[in-house]
């Protein structure tokens, strides 16, 4: 099955292949909560008010535009927003985090193979797989090199969802998720009534809540999930 993965950028870019330097926390696994504490946020019915998930901070290449070209009735792709990484701090190459290589229905997965010259440059995938030649002004502004925070979908992710409104009961689903499907034992439906305040929490999460119909609700994130 396809893996899927959700990236958050956040440090500078560079041009190079070459190994990055090791910061505090990276290829640590970390948490991602949003949204930011003490912002006014409004979600519509269904919407995940606040998530939780688990990824690890990994030196990648994201790219910023699409690649595509046959090589001996293989077709390789690289898509807007692919990601190339390593895994860890003795890796010799930038794995592909998703297939990039499609033929008859096989996904295949690539390494990064960038090769920079004096006036031009390309990228290839591991081997001799390359795509056309480009100006090094115009090589750089395909990827964004740095150290992003790379989520998996088989990781666990907490989520609380507004369910609507009846008089001054409000009503949320928080969920659990691992492997992409939540998981029915760790589901749980909860109430709150604003007659009795506008403070809600649940799992350690605290939000205060502004305003609320059955259309939609303004809150803002007191303290995530513990």
């Amino acid at each position: 099955m396809k893996r899927l993965f959700i990236v958050t950028s956040l440090l500078i870019s560079s041009t190079t292949l070459g190994f990055t330097k090791v910061e505090n926390g990276l290829f640590s696994i970390s948490n991602e909560n949003t949204p930011a504490l003490n912002t006014v946020t409004t979600r519509f019915l269904g919407d995940k008010m606040t998530v939780q998930r688990t990824g690890r901070y990994l030196p990648c290449y994201k790219f910023r535009a699409s690649l595509k070209k046959s090589f001996f009735g293989t077709t390789q792709i690289i898509e807007e927003g692919d990601l190339f990484c390593r895994d860890s701090i003795d890796a010799t190459h930038y794995v592909a985090r998703q297939p990039t290589s499609f033929n008859s229905g096989i996904e295949i997965t690539n390494a990064l193979d960038l090769r920079e010259g004096k006036k031009t440059s390309k990228i290839c995938l591991l081997g001799s797989h390359c795509f056309k030649k480009v100006q090094n002004d115009v090589f750089t502004t395909l990827f964004e090199h740095g150290n992003f925070l790379v989520i998996e979908n088989d990781s666990l992710q907490q989520s609380i969802e507004y369910s609507g409104k009846s008089g001054s009961i409000l009503t949320f689903t928080y969920s659990e998720y691992k492997d992409s499907m939540a998981r029915d034992a760790f589901t749980r439906e909860f109430k709150v009534d604003l007659n009795e305040g506008n403070i809600a929490g649940f799992k350690g999460a605290i939000f205060e809540i502004n305003s609320a119909d059955n259309l939609q609700i303004t809150y803002k994130v007191i303290r995530h999930f513990q």
